[in-house]
């Protein structure tokens, strides 16, 4: 190996409170002393997670260009900002047709003033292409979700898989969907697999505080943004057919996000008044350290942060649907209970344990040693300086 460090760029299009940047935060504070210089490109920087960026790393400065870089088209249409509309609409324009690459070389030059000898695009999709189209000698992209059952990529098949060949090596989250984005891609490499990094000591702080929810009923808690991808909606029908049968739950619900009104909106339609909407709070996991069960009803994920985080702070019963990378955590039902992706596999699990908490001792007695950090920074330092 050369005595020279490696200069490595990492790049992400946003910082809006959710995994990917949560995940990038976390593995910043931990990687800060590799034997490499590191510098952070925000392509639209913006999002609550911009402050957390840990300090110590140089964060380059964007253009104006990438500012609609991660606006979905629908969006962009339903903002019925003219301006917003037209700029989104040719962004996605230049992507379908390809001469983006034009236009991310020319911006790349303001940007980048020399080669990096590793640049990582953090999120799969437009940071892929970015990072291809540019002159850095290795080339890394990162997958965070199932793309088996969420593409974001669909509309732009083509421009992905031509960054592809131009990308070196591929990093998972999980063994699942490192599998699935070789099948959508039809890549001849497997993937590399880096478990997310969670900040333990930061969750063990945050967990202490105190708490204590204001019913003695059963409380379930979920933690996560209010998108389609977490099924938020989706158990708005468990919970009616569990408040049908008469069950005394509260549920409660960490997070915010585009599909709030619709959730109020099902709330008052079905009279869900042991339905608890929390939004966004920094510190979800004094919920989760107080509950009776954690709940992940996810349609899909890459690997799901958050149950990392909940076993980290240990003896919490767990369920979950059988979402990417859900086994490699939860084991063969051995740390949480695994369960079949629909609405009535929920309810009916949901059902048998509020009616019978007891079925959960087994996994308030188990605590999980992680050993994600460790191992991930060792995978890193070998990717990065290798």
């Amino acid at each position: 190996m050369s005595d020279k460090r490696k200069r490595v760029l990492i790049v992400n299009d946003e910082m809006v409170v959710g995994g990917v940047a949560r995940v990038l935060n976390n593995m910043l504070s931990e990687i800060g002393d590799l034997d490499c210089d590191i510098d952070i490109l925000i392509l639209h920087p913006h999002g609550e997670m911009m402050k957390d960026i840990p300090e110590g790393y140089k964060i380059l400065k964007s253009t104006p260009f990438f500012e609609v870089c991660d606006l979905p088209l629908r969006d962009a249409l339903a903002s019925g900002n003219i301006g917003t509309i037209i700029r989104k609409a040719v962004f996605f324009f230049l992507m379908k047709t390809g001469l983006i690459h034009r236009f991310i070389k020319k911006e790349r030059k303001k940007i980048i003033k020399e080669p990096y000898d590793v640049e990582v695009a953090y999120k799969e999709g437009f940071c892929t292409v970015f990072v291809a189209d540019g002159d850095s000698r290795k080339k890394i992209n990162w997958i965070h979700v199932d793309y088996e059952n969420s593409n974001y990529s669909k509309n732009h098949m083509a421009l992905v898989k031509d960054a592809l060949s131009r990308i070196d090596v591929n990093v998972a989250v999980s063994k699942d969907a490192g599998e699935a984005y070789k099948r959508v891609f039809d890549l001849k490499e497997d993937c590399r697999v880096i478990n997310n990094f969670i900040d333990e000591e930061l969750i063990e702080k945050k967990s202490r505080e105190e708490y204590s929810y204001p019913t003695d009923v059963f409380n379930i808690v979920t933690v996560g943004r209010l998108h389609p991808q977490k099924a938020n909606l989706r158990m708005m029908e468990v919970c009616r057919r569990l408040n049908d049968d008469g069950l005394k739950y509260d549920f409660y619900i960490v997070g915010d996000g585009e599909e709030r009104n619709e959730i109020e909106a099902k709330i008052k339609e079905y009279g869900l008044s042991n339905v608890h909407l929390i939004g966004y709070d920094p510190n979800p996991y004094k919920y989760i350290k107080n509950c009776d069960l954690f709940l992940l009803p996810s349609l899909y994920e890459g690997v799901p942060t958050v149950v990392y985080e909940t076993l980290s702070i240990g003896n919490i019963p767990i369920v979950s649907t059988k979402v990417s990378g859900i086994s490699e955590q939860l084991g063969d039902n051995e740390y949480g209970i695994i369960i079949e992706n629909n609405e009535d596999a929920i309810y009916q699990k949901l059902k048998e344990i509020i009616e019978d908490p007891s079925v959960l001792d087994v996994y308030r007695r188990n605590k999980k040693e992680l050993t994600n950090n460790k191992v991930a920074k060792k995978k890193i330092d070998e990717l990065f300086t290798g």
